[in-house]
Protein backbone atom coordinates (compact mmCIF):
# COMPACT_ATOMS: atom_id res chain seq x y z
CA UNK A 1 0.00 0.00 0.00
CA UNK A 2 1.15 3.37 -1.11
CA UNK A 3 1.83 5.92 1.92
CA UNK A 4 0.85 9.54 1.51
CA UNK A 5 2.86 12.32 2.47
CA UNK A 6 1.07 15.12 4.52
CA UNK A 7 2.50 17.87 2.65
CA UNK A 8 0.10 17.24 -0.04
CA UNK A 9 -2.39 19.55 -1.21
CA UNK A 10 -6.26 18.49 -0.89
CA UNK A 11 -6.35 18.22 -4.37
CA UNK A 12 -3.62 15.71 -4.37
CA UNK A 13 -4.63 13.77 -1.71
CA UNK A 14 -7.97 13.51 -3.62
CA UNK A 15 -6.57 12.22 -6.84
CA UNK A 16 -4.20 9.92 -4.75
CA UNK A 17 -6.92 8.51 -2.92
CA UNK A 18 -8.77 7.91 -6.12
CA UNK A 19 -5.80 6.24 -7.79
CA UNK A 20 -5.32 3.72 -4.84
CA UNK A 21 -8.91 2.59 -4.43
CA UNK A 22 -8.90 2.16 -8.60
CA UNK A 23 -7.25 -1.44 -7.58
CA UNK A 24 -9.47 -3.84 -6.04
CA UNK A 25 -7.30 -5.48 -3.63
CA UNK A 26 -6.01 -1.95 -2.16
CA UNK A 27 -9.77 -1.43 -1.18
CA UNK A 28 -9.91 -4.48 0.60
CA UNK A 29 -6.47 -3.99 1.84
CA UNK A 30 -7.80 -0.88 3.38
CA UNK A 31 -10.81 -1.88 4.54
CA UNK A 32 -9.27 -4.59 6.27
CA UNK A 33 -6.65 -2.48 7.72
CA UNK A 34 -9.55 -0.34 9.32
CA UNK A 35 -11.35 -3.17 10.38
CA UNK A 36 -8.32 -4.81 12.55
CA UNK A 37 -7.71 -1.25 13.65
CA UNK A 38 -11.32 -0.37 15.03
CA UNK A 39 -11.48 -3.97 16.65
CA UNK A 40 -8.09 -3.73 18.14
CA UNK A 41 -8.97 -0.72 19.79
CA UNK A 42 -12.35 -1.86 21.06
CA UNK A 43 -11.29 -4.91 22.51
CA UNK A 44 -8.10 -3.46 24.13
CA UNK A 45 -10.46 -0.59 25.17
CA UNK A 46 -12.67 -2.76 26.87
CA UNK A 47 -10.05 -5.19 28.37
CA UNK A 48 -8.37 -2.02 29.69
CA UNK A 49 -11.00 -0.69 31.66
CA UNK A 50 -11.89 -3.73 32.90
CA UNK A 51 -9.03 -4.89 34.57
CA UNK A 52 -8.98 -1.10 35.75
CA UNK A 53 -12.41 -1.80 37.58
CA UNK A 54 -11.15 -5.22 39.03
CA UNK A 55 -7.85 -3.16 40.58
CA UNK A 56 -9.60 -0.61 41.72
CA UNK A 57 -12.41 -1.83 42.95
CA UNK A 58 -15.42 -0.64 40.77
CA UNK A 59 -16.70 -3.81 39.47
CA UNK A 60 -18.28 -4.46 42.51
CA UNK A 61 -20.16 -1.04 42.80
CA UNK A 62 -21.48 -2.29 39.76
CA UNK A 63 -22.24 -5.98 40.55
CA UNK A 64 -23.82 -4.61 44.25
CA UNK A 65 -23.42 -6.97 47.07
CA UNK A 66 -25.09 -10.05 47.35
CA UNK A 67 -28.25 -9.57 49.26
CA UNK A 68 -28.92 -12.92 52.34
CA UNK A 69 -30.96 -15.26 51.49
CA UNK A 70 -32.77 -15.29 55.11
CA UNK A 71 -33.08 -11.59 54.43
CA UNK A 72 -34.31 -9.33 57.43
CA UNK A 73 -34.94 -10.59 60.94
CA UNK A 74 -37.26 -8.42 63.89
CA UNK A 75 -35.93 -8.43 66.91
CA UNK A 76 -37.59 -7.81 69.79
CA UNK A 77 -35.31 -6.88 72.55
CA UNK A 78 -35.48 -3.85 74.95
CA UNK A 79 -31.50 -2.97 74.46
CA UNK A 80 -32.09 -2.84 70.90
CA UNK A 81 -33.96 -1.33 67.75
CA UNK A 82 -35.76 -3.48 65.67
CA UNK A 83 -32.86 -4.84 63.37
CA UNK A 84 -31.00 -5.74 65.87
CA UNK A 85 -28.66 -2.28 66.76
CA UNK A 86 -28.40 -1.39 70.33
CA UNK A 87 -29.80 1.78 71.32
CA UNK A 88 -27.60 4.34 72.48
CA UNK A 89 -28.79 5.36 75.63
CA UNK A 90 -27.95 9.04 76.82
CA UNK A 91 -24.87 9.82 78.66
CA UNK A 92 -23.47 13.05 80.39
CA UNK A 93 -21.33 13.20 77.04
CA UNK A 94 -23.97 13.89 75.00
CA UNK A 95 -24.79 17.03 76.58
CA UNK A 96 -23.08 20.61 75.07
CA UNK A 97 -22.17 23.38 76.13
CA UNK A 98 -23.53 26.66 74.74
CA UNK A 99 -21.08 29.37 73.30
CA UNK A 100 -23.25 31.91 73.83
CA UNK A 101 -24.65 31.55 77.26
CA UNK A 102 -22.82 28.97 78.42
CA UNK A 103 -25.67 26.53 79.53
CA UNK A 104 -25.60 22.87 78.92
CA UNK A 105 -27.89 21.43 76.25
CA UNK A 106 -28.00 18.23 74.97
CA UNK A 107 -26.95 17.29 71.78
CA UNK A 108 -29.93 16.43 70.19
CA UNK A 109 -31.45 19.88 70.97
CA UNK A 110 -28.21 21.94 70.43
CA UNK A 111 -29.03 23.63 67.39
CA UNK A 112 -32.75 24.80 67.93
CA UNK A 113 -30.97 26.30 71.39
CA UNK A 114 -28.31 27.77 69.79
CA UNK A 115 -30.84 29.76 66.94
CA UNK A 116 -33.10 31.23 69.62
CA UNK A 117 -29.66 31.91 72.04
CA UNK A 118 -28.30 33.54 69.24
CA UNK A 119 -31.79 35.38 67.98
CA UNK A 120 -32.22 36.24 71.62
CA UNK A 121 -29.22 38.29 71.60
CA UNK A 122 -29.83 39.77 68.65
CA UNK A 123 -32.78 41.68 69.69
CA UNK A 124 -30.88 42.30 72.43
CA UNK A 125 -28.12 44.24 70.84
CA UNK A 126 -30.64 45.87 68.57
CA UNK A 127 -31.42 47.72 71.48
CA UNK A 128 -28.33 49.36 73.01
CA UNK A 129 -27.21 52.33 72.20
CA UNK A 130 -23.18 52.91 70.84
CA UNK A 131 -20.75 54.27 74.21
CA UNK A 132 -20.01 57.83 73.56
CA UNK A 133 -17.29 59.48 71.58
CA UNK A 134 -14.19 59.43 74.32
CA UNK A 135 -14.87 56.06 75.15
CA UNK A 136 -15.44 54.36 71.53
CA UNK A 137 -12.37 52.91 69.92
CA UNK A 138 -14.51 52.58 66.60
CA UNK A 139 -15.78 56.36 66.99
CA UNK A 140 -11.74 57.71 66.96
CA UNK A 141 -11.29 55.36 64.17
CA UNK A 142 -14.35 57.06 62.51
CA UNK A 143 -13.15 60.85 63.59
CA UNK A 144 -9.64 60.15 61.47
CA UNK A 145 -11.82 59.06 58.45
CA UNK A 146 -14.16 61.71 57.09
CA UNK A 147 -15.69 59.27 54.30
CA UNK A 148 -16.82 57.00 57.40
CA UNK A 149 -17.87 60.12 59.91
CA UNK A 150 -21.38 59.85 59.19
CA UNK A 151 -24.43 60.02 61.27
CA UNK A 152 -25.86 56.72 60.10
CA UNK A 153 -22.72 54.97 61.64
CA UNK A 154 -23.35 56.80 65.01
CA UNK A 155 -26.74 56.29 65.89
CA UNK A 156 -28.92 53.94 63.96
CA UNK A 157 -33.31 54.55 64.88
CA UNK A 158 -34.69 51.32 66.48
CA UNK A 159 -38.31 50.82 66.41
CA UNK A 160 -39.88 48.74 69.37
CA UNK A 161 -42.66 47.39 67.06
CA UNK A 162 -40.36 46.45 64.43
CA UNK A 163 -40.64 42.24 64.61
CA UNK A 164 -37.72 40.54 62.96
CA UNK A 165 -37.66 38.91 59.47
CA UNK A 166 -38.23 35.32 59.67
CA UNK A 167 -36.36 33.17 57.58
CA UNK A 168 -38.99 32.81 54.82
CA UNK A 169 -38.70 36.25 54.40
CA UNK A 170 -35.16 36.35 53.92
CA UNK A 171 -34.62 33.88 51.63
CA UNK A 172 -36.96 35.30 49.43
CA UNK A 173 -35.16 38.83 49.77
CA UNK A 174 -32.31 37.42 48.88
CA UNK A 175 -33.21 35.20 45.88
CA UNK A 176 -35.00 38.54 44.90
CA UNK A 177 -31.73 40.42 45.27
CA UNK A 178 -29.78 37.87 43.67
CA UNK A 179 -32.20 38.02 40.66
CA UNK A 180 -31.51 41.60 40.22
CA UNK A 181 -27.82 41.55 40.38
CA UNK A 182 -28.19 38.69 37.43
CA UNK A 183 -30.32 40.97 35.61
CA UNK A 184 -28.12 43.69 35.63
CA UNK A 185 -25.16 41.82 35.24
CA UNK A 186 -26.62 40.60 32.09
CA UNK A 187 -27.47 44.31 30.60
CA UNK A 188 -24.35 45.66 31.36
Amino acid sequence: MNTIVSELSMNDLNNKFFEIMQNEGNAEEAANFIYDSIFDDVTLGFMFEFHHGLKTGLTDLIEGEKEEEDGYKIVNSPECDVFGFSIMKKTPDSNCSCPNCERPVSATRFAPHLEKCMVGAWKLSRTRTMPGPSTSAINQYMSTRKELYQPYFISVVQYEDCDEPDSSTLIKSSIVVTIICLTIQKLL
